[in-house]
């Protein structure tokens, strides 16, 4: 019967203007990564306090995991020495458990297991197409990115909702997102922000700032002196409260990681939601 999953990509770079171009099964990461980032993580809070500096990459998926991957053609174009252009199309089937009409989705799955009659059954069932593009403009270590995509399924999303958990999953079968990142970085001195929105008339602020003693470190190195991310989500309720009063949501996550000498390091957490 052979392997259950294949991946396969065609790779080139550095041809003329041609910085980097994949075929086949690629990911993406733009910014800090708020609207477009399916490359590999460890979770939201590692991910988010290592994640402060913007990275404008495609890499080739070569894993075994069938979620989180596009599937099409991705190409970064270096138009001159301080901007570059990167758009992206992506078409792919992916695993779904549908409704009782058969013509709606439930959930969208990721495990990627075809073990059972029922799994096989939820096996690629639904598609979803995707098309964008990042711009970059990078001198003298300040950088700004603008990154938009347009996404669509062929089946609507129509979750069960009545649990708490599933109160923010995406309904509709036509989505859009867009973000602008910026920042300044130099041998000791990393700022970044990015800033999102979409469809979903929501936003999402990310800043992060990192003060170094050696200009060669990364966020968890002895050497950091000072690393503080910020994350901030403001998400109108789709629910209306007694009254008919539509309420916000305000999501606020800080972590300042402090280190003044090799062997002591100062931790401070802070994650707050409340409704305006």
């Amino acid at each position: 019967m052979g392997y259950d999953f294949y991946s396969f990509y065609l790779m080139l770079q550095k041809w003329g203007c041609v910085k980097r171009m994949v075929a086949g099964r690629y990911r993406l990461k733009f910014g800090l990564g708020l609207v477009m980032n399916n490359s590999f993580g460890l979770g939201k809070i590692n991910t988010l306090a290592t994640m402060g500096r913007s990275i404008n990459n495609i890499t080739p998926h070569g894993s075994r995991s069938e979620a989180n991957y596009l599937q099409g053609i991705a190409a970064t174009f270096k138009l001159s020495d301080v901007l570059s252009v990167t758009p992206f199309v992506s078409w792919r089937t992916i695993d779904a458990t549908l409704n009782r009409n058969s013509s709606t989705v439930a959930t969208l799955l990721r495990t990627g297991y075809h073990r059972t009659k029922s799994e096989m059954e939820r096996r690629r069932n639904t598609s979803q197409s995707l098309f964008g593009t990042n711009i970059t403009f990078f001198k003298n270590g300040w950088h700004v990115g603008i990154t938009g995509f347009y996404l669509a399924f062929n089946r609507e999303l129509q979750p069960t909702t009545t649990q708490l958990y599933r109160h923010w999953y995406p309904r509709g079968s036509q989505f859009w997102n867009a973000s602008i990142d910026y920042g300044y970085l130099n041998g000791r001195l990393n700022i970044s922000g990015e800033t999102a929105t979409g469809n979903c008339k929501a936003y999402c602020n990310h800043q992060y700032t990192k003060l170094s003693t050696n200009p060669h470190t990364h966020a968890d190195s002895p050497a950091t002196l000072l690393s503080l991310p910020i994350l901030l989500a403001v998400q109108p309720d789709l629910c209306r409260r007694r009254g008919g009063t539509k309420r916000k949501w305000h999501i606020h996550w800080r972590q300042l990681n402090y280190r003044p000498l090799d062997t002591i390091v100062v931790l401070y957490r802070l994650r707050m939601v409340r409704m305006a």
